[in-house]
């Protein structure tokens, strides 16, 4: 049971960890904003290539 509690007071490394996670975390969002303004681009590139197409038939 010692083993247990002394390994939850433990406190070494825990700022590596949490440097972890937040490097994560802001990767996890850069990665969700990426592709979203993706996305969008593809859209409005569509968008314009259809309005300047000239039917050459």
């Amino acid at each position: 049971m010692n083993w247990i509690l002394n390994f939850v007071k433990d406190e070494r490394g825990v700022e590596p960890v949490e440097f972890a996670v937040a490097g994560l975390t802001v990767a996890g969002g850069a990665a969700a904003s990426l592709t979203t303004i993706k996305e969008d681009v593809q859209t409005k590139g569509a968008a314009i290539i259809s309005a300047v197409t000239v039917d050459a038939g």
